[in-house]
């Protein structure tokens, strides 16, 4: 890349590692106000729990109903051939965890990825509002190895029976179910002699909590949405979200108002869970979060982060004495594969062309902070584009490394004649480097000619200043899909390449003793290319500008020493790429400096406009000089008077 694009790629680059410094500082104070806020909380509890049952409890008679023991905790298992479902029957029955069965918390460890772990609700409980959750126990109708019904009561006595079953396709669909799946369904019945209340409670179905799973994983990656069918968006808000901003106040929870819920959910970096309606209706969300310790992190301070959870409203039906609903849900409890997530509705084509399951959006490629407004657009196609390349190319290839390679390669092969007309834009600039000096010379005084003069010489050799950024504009998107991408590509996790161990974390090759630093080989690889390809560059700015470009590479390497190292590979894989074009760039036949032949179309061209407005913007501060200056002269010749 020339000069200009490296500028734009830095500042796009400290803008994102800016803002993700400020947004950690940000989350670790409000983290020890919330924990405070947790800890004041337990103890109003612990002294509410202090209360003898027997102080509370009236007199028994002898016409008093019998008391039924409380039915003791117990799991039930359904297992696929890649999740493995652990249900129970606490809080009116629901899935305590489902353990992944090929997802290791680390690179070649046993230990599984256990989503809804860090919660202790299971997922479809039933909730009044956050944080508001009915304690007892329910009753195991029937099991067996695809399906378990639990039977209990709400506190308001509406009995609830759900079923829990591993789904089958329909007849006719084009694929089987995804393993991830299991859906829910739940049947409300009011008793007979029950009266109907005046206004129906909003009753929620818990979807779930997603916490980090690893140190380098922060609290910002995990994030809660939802997704409304009549509107066709979705919401999605990070976990920083609960800490308020310039107007708004920190809060433990919120909830919001939905027209259509289709679904709803919760992230981490790399995992998810969705609930889904099959039937879209208007309801409402409510999400919270709370503090976890990382697993796994020996230090203190490293190992405190936030959980986020969220439930689905369930329709809000009225509900009269002796009849019942029966609704069903659907919820994905597995990695964020790009591909999986699109093809979860086995009805659906799905392929290149085919229509996809709109709980791909999770994905949210096209949320980048700072400039996802700009480049959002560009990003989410490109994002999508490049994981299914890098699939396919694995597929081929063996290895994600060498996939990263070659996408990298056709990505600058393709933008290869915007980087030959930049690199003969950039020479002829470079040609024109003595003329504009003497120009900066003759009117040092006087700017607004200066920039006259310059626009003219732009205009009379025929050379755009903005040809250099070709390639930045080409390639900025490309940057920060592939940014987005890898920042939640589950395919590269614990996928190595050569020393890489793992291409979705740095790839560190030996810590510094005593300073307890990382040394990461791809980063300071990526450096070098840099400042050769730099130093391979015409030349046409002034010493200092030079003096900027030559630090720009270890500015970069402090900017991105942490990002995965698939992202450091393909920069060490496109300065190489930019070093060869360069090289044979630099071979051809210096381009010649001619001056061009004055525009005959109506108007002049763009350098003819520019000029020309340069020039009466000239002329007419010059007016306005005179006239203050007759003005001034005027007022002088009065006082004489």
């Amino acid at each position: 890349m020339d000069r200009t694009s490296w500028i734009a790629v830095i500042l796009c680059a400290s803008g994102l590692v800016g803002w993700t410094f400020w947004q950690q500082k940000v989350t670790a104070d409000f983290q020890k106000q919330h924990q405070a806020q947790i800890e004041r909380q337990k103890a109003e509890a612990a002294k509410k729990d202090q209360a003898s049952p027997q102080t509370l409890e009236a007199p028994k008679s002898p016409d008093a109903a019998p008391v039924v023991e409380a039915t003791p905790p117990k799991e039930v298992i359904l297992t696929t051939d890649t999740v493995r479902f652990v249900l129970t029957n606490a809080q009116g029955g629901g899935i305590q965890r489902a353990e992944l069965l090929k997802h290791t918390m680390e690179l070649g460890g046993e230990a599984l990825i256990s989503l809804n772990a860090a919660s202790t609700h299971p997922v479809g409980a039933l909730s009044d509002g956050p944080g508001l959750f009915s304690s007892s126990a329910a009753t195991i109708v029937s099991q067996n190895d695809q399906e378990v019904i639990f039977s209990s009561k709400t506190t308001d006595g509406i009995e609830v029976e759900k079923r829990f079953f591993l789904p089958v396709a329909p007849a006719g669909a084009l694929r089987t179910m995804d393993p991830y799946l299991i859906r829910l369904e739940v049947t409300l019945r009011r008793p007979k002699d029950q009266a109907e209340p005046a206004l129906e409670p909003t009753r929620y179905l818990y979807s779930g909590a997603a916490a980090p799973l690893q140190s380098n994983e922060t609290s910002l990656q995990s994030t809660f949405y939802w997704k409304e069918a009549k509107s066709g968006d979705m919401e999605h808000k990070m976990g920083t979200y609960f800490k308020g901003g310039w107007f708004s106040k920190a809060k433990t929870s919120d909830t919001f108002e939905a027209q259509a819920l289709e679904w709803a959910g919760v992230e981490s970096q790399f995992f998810s869970i969705i609930g889904k309606a099959l039937v879209p209706v208007d309801t409402a969300v409510w999400a919270s979060h709370f503090p976890v310790q990382i697993p796994g992190v020996k230090e203190e301070a490293k190992a405190k982060s936030n959980a986020i959870e969220v439930a689905l409203g369930l329709p809000r039906l009225p509900l009269k004495a002796g009849d019942q609903q029966t609704h069903v849900y659907e919820f994905y409890m597995g990695p964020k594969e790009y591909q999986r997530l699109g093809k979860l509705d086995p009805t659906k084509a799905a392929g290149l062309w085919g229509e996809k399951d709109n709980r791909q959006l999770v994905m949210n490629y096209n949320s980048v902070p700072l400039f996802g407004w700009i480049f959002g657009w560009a990003i989410k196609p490109f994002a999508g584009w490049l994981l299914t390349t890098l699939v396919f190319l694995k597929g081929v290839l063996g290895k994600y490394g060498f996939a990263i390679i070659v996408t990298t390669i056709i990505i600058r092969t393709a933008i290869w004649p915007l980087y030959a007309k930049s690199a003969r834009t950039m020479k002829r600039m470079s040609k024109l480097t003595p003329l504009m000096t003497e120009i900066r010379e003759k009117y040092k005084d006087d700017p607004q000619k200066q920039n006259t003069e310059v626009m003219k010489l732009y205009g009379e050799y025929g050379v755009n200043p903005l040809g250099g950024c070709l390639p930045m504009f080409a390639q900025l998107p490309v940057f920060l899909a592939f940014y987005r991408m890898l920042s939640s590509a589950v395919e590269l996790r614990h996928e190595g390449f050569l020393w890489v161990k793992d291409l979705s974390m740095p790839d560190t090759v030996w810590t510094i003793p005593g300073l307890d630093m990382p040394l990461n080989l791809l980063p300071l690889l990526m450096a070098g290319t840099t400042y050769v390809q730099m130093s391979l560059t015409p030349k046409t700015g002034d010493k200092t500008q030079q003096m900027v470009m030559m630090f720009m590479p270890a500015m970069f390497v402090f900017i991105c020493y942490n990002f995965a190292s698939a992202l450091a590979l393909y920069w060490t894989t496109s300065n190489l790429f930019s070093i060869l074009q360069t090289w044979l760039t630099n071979r051809l036949p210096e381009p010649e400096l001619k001056k061009r032949k004055v525009s005959a179309r109506a108007g002049g061209g763009f350098f003819d406009r520019l000029q020309e407005r340069a020039k009466q913007q000239q002329e007419r501060a010059r007016t306005l000089g005179d006239r203050g200056d007759r003005h001034t002269q005027s007022k002088t010749k009065k006082r004489k008077k």
